[in-house]
């Protein structure tokens, strides 16, 4: 008995509701050699490739060890795993994707069917998710005349003062990392620097971002730097972010003035790492 075509009819089984749910509903036909429907029940295997032929198997086998065949219709709900426990939402990561289907373990059916738009609806509907959220906050009161030049070089590791650091580990390379700060600072003198923050990333030696603060700052007057930045992780391997501040000249002072902390500890420095679904 040879199994000649599969008409492919697979759409998102979407709910009306705002979340979509990992699945996809796929609709076939099966008939004979003579182009005759098959009745009765098959067992159908499911696999997703990124070519028509050969290529890399992305997600499966999902099988249905009985599918009821009606005037050789079929209908199956693929998802929300595979038998090795894989998302089928990670195999819609890239465009380019063929269901391969065996039916009672006979080889593969030809040609391979290929995914069209809907199903990476599946995927879309991750994107924006927050994955994860490392936050680090600190109330120690610190000095420090490391200056931050107010120039157009690139602020270096060595300059100004760590205050906070936090590591996260990314899931996906392709994710975005948003990282927040806020720094509560004052500068022992009466002239008006800069007050600036910059960002380092493990051990480099250049800032990956910076801010800069309130340039009418006189001794004990309090600022609040607000620091935001986004990127994409670019890998899945450990990243420890390293905040520094410093003024361009002259002494500033962390979580407190220049007398010594305020406010009895209740004064906290911030820094977090949110981790969003591309």
């Amino acid at each position: 008995m040879a199994m000649v075509f599969v008409i492919l009819a697979g759409a998102m089984a979407q709910a009306q509701e705002a979340s979509v749910p990992p699945l996809v509903n796929y609709q076939g036909m099966l008939t004979d050699a003579d182009g005759k429907p098959l009745t009765g029940t098959k067992k159908i295997e499911f696999n997703l490739y990124d070519a028509a032929t050969g290529g890399t198997k992305f997600w499966g086998p999902q099988i249905f060890s009985s599918v009821p065949l009606v005037n050789g219709m079929f209908n199956v709900i693929l998802g929300e795993k595979d038998e090795e426990k894989r998302l089928i939402t990670d195999a819609f990561e890239s465009s380019g994707r063929y269901l391969g289907i065996k039916v009672n373990d006979g080889d593969e059916l030809f040609p391979r069917q290929q995914i069209l738009s809907t199903p990476y609806a599946i995927r879309a509907e991750k994107a924006g998710k927050i994955l994860q959220v490392v936050h680090n906050q600190t109330n120690e009161f610190k000095t420090s005349d490391q200056a931050i030049p107010w120039d157009d070089t690139i602020p270096q590791q060595t300059e100004g003062v760590e205050v906070l650091t936090v590591a996260i580990t990314p899931g996906d390379s392709s994710n975005l990392l948003l990282v927040e700060a806020a720094v509560h600072a004052t500068e022992d003198n009466n002239t008006a620097n800069r007050l600036m923050l910059a960002l380092f990333e493990n051990s480099e030696s250049d800032a990956i971002a910076t801010a800069v603060g309130d340039t009418n700052v006189v001794r004990d007057s309090l600022q609040t730097i607000p620091f935001k930045h986004i990127m994409t992780a670019g890998t899945t391997s450990e990243i420890t972010f390293k905040l520094r501040a410093g003024l361009e000249a002259g002494i500033i002072n962390i979580n407190g003035g220049y007398l010594g902390r305020k406010l009895g500890g209740t004064l906290y420095s911030t820094l977090t790492v949110t981790e969003i679904a591309k």
